[in-house]
């Protein structure tokens, strides 16, 4: 059923997958034509959705079947079609191994930011040329990932505001690529960068829009809630700023951690004092204790 997968490509890599399963029994069995019919089948699936190793498989068994019955023509036909796939997989792997690298730095010794701002830069300029010779659309994600990550860094904003539009477009039109999570993603990327920008209606917008389609009681529903109370904040909205400290106050990931919660009440205390209420601003305040032991530099 396919109402068991949550995206378009989790449903067509197994749709992919059990076809290859069936189109070779087939053949195995003597039944060719259906075999093959299947195994064709499962190659356009995986051409579509960009699944380079069910497309190299199924193409493998199709190749090796059809040489004996039809010659070294379908040989070259069948080497042809998996190497360039094959080329495409191998830029592939390079820009998901640049992302983990830049979405976990300091697993991959990155720790200084001007080795960081390096790295990405020359990921970048990889990953572009990549995207642009494959096309392909599970690159382009890595690449706009990375090239966003690298504007932010520079506080670029205007740059990365551009990209992340471009990013949203991406998703939006691919199939391989299309999800609830990734549109949210590119949603909260979009809203953070317009915050940067100091356009708190924009942010306030895209926020929203990344709350509808990331899964209620995650980490990343808390994070986008941050963003959306920072917007809220800085546009003098103190009635929409009360309701999204209330919604984090009961997130079920405030308490991941001490310092979450202690950050949230550290947004409390500057909403309060904003509002004049200098006795409620101090007991808030109280709790925010956490902070002083923080090292990621956030309170600075």
């Amino acid at each position: 059923s396919k109402s068991r997968f949550n995206t378009p490509f989790a449903q067509a890599e197994f749709d992919a997958r059990r076809m290859i399963i069936e189109g070779d029994i087939l053949i195995s069995r003597g039944i060719s034509k259906e075999g093959v019919n299947i195994l064709q089948k499962a190659s356009e699936i995986a051409a579509d959705y960009e699944l380079f190793n069910e497309y190299s498989l199924a193409n493998d068994i199709l190749m090796s079947h059809l040489t004996y019955k039809n010659g070294v023509k379908e040989y070259e036909k069948y080497q042809i079609k998996i190497n360039l796939f094959l080329a495409s997989f191998q830029k592939f792997i390079k820009s998901k191994d640049y992302y983990f690298k830049i979405a976990a730095p300091t697993l991959f010794n990155l720790n200084k930011e001007h080795e960081l701002i390096a790295f990405c830069k020359r990921a970048m300029k990889e990953l572009k040329n990549d995207f642009e010779t494959t096309q392909s659309s599970r690159i382009g994600y890595y690449y706009y990932y990375v090239t966003i990550f690298y504007y932010n860094m520079i506080k670029d904003y205007r740059n990365a505001f551009i990209v992340a539009q471009k990013f949203l477009n991406l998703i939006n039109e691919k199939k391989p690529i299309q999800s609830k999570r990734n549109t949210a993603d590119a949603y909260l990327q979009i809203g953070f960068i317009a915050l940067q920008l100091a356009d708190y209606k924009s942010a306030i917008k895209h926020t929203e829009n990344a709350l509808k389609n990331f899964k209620v009681g995650l980490i990343n529903e808390l994070t986008t809630l941050e963003v959306l109370f920072l917007s809220s904040y800085y546009d003098g909205n103190w009635v929409k700023s009360h309701e999204i400290l209330s919604r984090a106050f009961q997130h079920p990931k405030l308490h991941s951690n001490d310092f979450l919660p202690a950050k949230w009440n550290y947004y409390k205390t500057c909403l309060l004092f904003k509002e004049q209420k200098f006795a409620a601003s101090t007991i808030a305040l109280n709790d925010c204790s956490a902070l002083l032991n923080d090292r990621t530099g956030w309170l600075y």
